[in-house]
């Protein structure tokens, strides 16, 4: 089996190439903007190929080139500007090339919280108060303080703030935000996330899981350098009846933060793989091969027995510490790494490929073999 994989900058693409030659022995054929990238350093990836940022303009004739010459049986996106520059192309792929992506109306609603929120009220599932029309009105004292604000339209990344009072709230970058954002109520009974994982058909989930994030970078809405597994029957229940309105097909996250009695409050529904999918791989999840598996209809092979995991993301922390330094307790990064001991998501018989390089401007030309 040849699989493509993109957005090999991407340090989470590491376990998705390890899940995928290791359990279905499939050829992984790595795809990035640069060979400095994570994914063109790794043991398992057996070809290497170059194209452009998915923010390109021409991303999406690059991928088309390649698949077209390279005639994987699956292709999988990994970051968000993956999907959306490829899933209105899906048409263009070859018969014998499977997509690892949902319907367009599907991805559509998950990326723009606005519709997501929408639709959760629609099957019954709780999501912060908006404070939107109250900012917009002008009336901040109106506004009981602190609220969140958050991009509307999913970015690919950081795209969230926390305003304390009036002062903050005239004084804040909305552009640095995406320019479209949502005021909300901020939900402050415990400083962690909840989220609930899977690969779904037709809204139906077939592999699952669920973690705590307890440290994130940036520390409000970022991506998780702590976290554990978790198991809650109710927020499964969340989760999926989402899924299920959706009738999703492909991979997903949803996030969850809790209220002070107990409930959980929708957050956002990240349609793509996720930053900290090292924790679901190797709690024996492995999302990915059973995605790939089915969508080529091929066997899967043994079941893995899943088990109970802490993890810590060092690397991701370290240069988050090292980046804000003024901000930043490097006693407090080295304890979380540290402290108490957890498994960390390096695969160290794979250690190059997770090393963070520089790398020169990403390849922007015609992509190549």
């Amino acid at each position: 089996m040849r699989v493509m994989l993109l957005d090999g900058q991407y340090s989470h693409s590491l376990p998705i190439a390890a899940e995928l030659a290791t359990d279905l022995g499939a050829e992984v054929i790595g795809v990035a903007p640069s060979k400095r990238s994570h994914l063109h350093r790794s043991r398992y990836v057996a070809e290497k190929l170059i194209a452009p940022l998915a923010v390109s303009d021409d991303y999406g004739a690059h991928v088309l080139d390649l698949v077209s010459r390279v005639r994987p049986d699956v292709v999988v996106p990994v970051g968000y500007y993956s999907f959306r520059s490829l899933i209105p192309l899906r048409s263009k792929f070859p018969e014998s090339t499977a997509f690892l992506a949902p319907a367009a109306h599907a991805f559509a609603i998950a990326e723009d919280k606005v519709a997501t929120y929408d639709l959760a009220a629609e099957v019954g599932v709780d999501h912060p108060r908006s404070m939107t029309d109250v900012v917009t009105s002008g009336d901040i004292g109106q506004i009981r303080f602190p609220i969140f604000v958050k991009a509307r339209m999913e970015r690919g990344g950081q795209s969230t703030a926390l305003v304390r009072d009036a002062q903050a709230l005239r004084s804040l970058d909305v552009e640095s935000l995406g320019g479209d954002v949502l005021f909300q109520e901020y939900i402050d009974a415990e400083p962690y996330t909840y989220a609930h994982s899977g690969y779904y058909e037709d809204g139906v989930p077939v592999a699952e899981h669920q973690h705590l994030e307890l440290r994130s970078v940036p520390r409000r809405g970022g991506s998780g350098t702590r976290l554990r597994t978790f198991h809650d029957p109710e927020l499964r229940k969340h989760a999926n009846s989402l899924m299920l309105a959706l009738r999703w097909n492909g991979v997903a996250q949803v996030e969850f933060k809790r209220r002070k009695d107990g409930g959980y409050a929708l957050m956002e529904i990240n349609p793509k793989f996720w930053a900290s999918y090292a924790l679901a791989s190797r709690s024996g999840a492995r999302i990915a091969a059973t995605a790939v598996a089915r969508l080529a209809g091929r066997p899967l092979g043994a079941v893995r027995p899943t088990r109970d995991l802490e993890m810590v993301f060092p690397v991701r922390e370290a240069l988050h510490v090292a980046s804000n330094l003024r901000t930043e307790s490097i006693a407090g990064a080295v304890k979380a790494i540290l402290w108490p001991p957890a498994v960390w998501d390096i695969e160290f018989t794979d250690l190059w490929a997770n090393v963070p390089l520089r790398t020169r401007r990403p390849h922007s030309g015609r992509s190549g073999l």
